[in-house]
């Protein structure tokens, strides 16, 4: 089937920037709900009665499905409309989500499962959506767009784990943390339904009847394109390491700053606040530190044609030391 065929209408301006809106706020409260339970940690484990193996478990279960269904929705995203996959995505990701929070003590084998089936949910949006973004701009705006999208995976995560902190300290009950992010989940399929256009493929760049091939051609010229593999394996390594710190960050921090009481051991209530009561400084050399790079970028970008990756390459080593 050609994707000519699924008549879409083009988009107006007006319509794009709706859709960018909406594509960040949904992508916030995914990373929100990623990492709610990351931000109560030993609430889960003493309610499971479960140590840190198998609380480590949860995200690693989270992952395989993530992975293993994200090459999937893509295919289908290529060929389908992509609209009525992130919706049906968005819509699973709510109903498994709420009923995790329903999980009883003695069936922790089955919030594994429902945590496995929310990325199940998550893949058929995360897969699609950058590309809906990349389909709408083109150039430099582009690259804006989909720096303001990713922009919501700090912020996301960071929401995530003061919510499941807060809601946690409010109702005594962490399972309530898992059932704030589906209202506003509701709310974001209503957006999709009712406000969301769907580009057709290619319009920013302005191509016409395109064509869909194999599944063995597409994986064909994605493996022959050195860039990408590069990119690919790099960002594999950096979100392998994230992905272990973020889980387990909070657990690392609050024991050592236990440390430095008689007993090292003992277990004080997680708070946000004690962690980010001095913000200030570091959110102002970040902001600092940001604006820097964005002038060094500029100026690669007209010495070099390959500035993007130049500065791929030089964050993620930053980082890794």
């Amino acid at each position: 089937m050609s994707v000519s065929s699924l008549s879409v209408a083009p988009v107006s301006n007006t319509k794009a920037h709706v859709t960018v809106v909406i594509l960040v706020i949904v992508n916030l409260l995914n990373y929100m709900d990623r990492f709610t339970i990351a931000g109560i940690p030993i609430n889960v484990q003493r309610f499971y009665h479960i140590d840190d193996e198998k609380m480590g478990l949860l995200q690693t279960m989270f992952f395989v499905s993530y992975t293993l269904l994200s090459p999937i929705a893509g295919y289908f995203g290529d060929r389908w409309h992509r609209k009525y996959i992130m919706v049906m995505g968005l819509v699973l990701w709510i109903c498994v989500t709420l009923c995790s929070s329903f999980v009883p003590a003695h069936l922790f084998p089955l919030f594994m499962l429902t945590r496995c089936l929310v990325g199940v949910g998550e893949a058929s949006y995360s897969t699609i959506a950058p590309t809906i973004l990349s389909d709408l701009f083109v150039g430099s705006k582009r690259m804006k767009m989909l720096g303001f999208f990713y922009f919501a995976v700090p912020v996301g995560s960071g929401c995530g784990y003061v919510l499941g902190w807060a809601v946690t300290r409010l109702t005594n009950q962490w399972q309530w943390s898992l059932r704030i992010t589906p209202l506003f989940g509701i709310v974001c399929v209503l957006l999709l339904v009712y406000l969301h256009q769907d580009p057709p493929r290619g319009q920013a760049e302005g191509a016409a009847r395109l064509q869909t091939t194999s599944w063995i051609t597409d994986l064909r010229s994605l493996i022959l394109n050195p860039a990408f593999m590069l990119v690919s394996g790099g960002f594999t390594c950096s979100t392998f390491i994230l992905g272990a710190v973020t889980w387990f960050g909070v657990q690392l921090i609050q024991l050592g700053l236990n440390a430095t009481h008689d007993d090292p051991n003992a277990w004080k209530a997680y708070n946000p606040g004690t962690l980010s009561g001095k913000p200030n400084i570091s959110v102002r050399s970040i902001v600092v530190l940001r604006s820097r790079l964005k002038l060094v970028h500029r100026f690669c970008a007209t010495e070099c044609n390959k500035a993007n990756l130049a500065d791929c390459c030089l964050v993620h080593n930053i980082c890794a030391y």
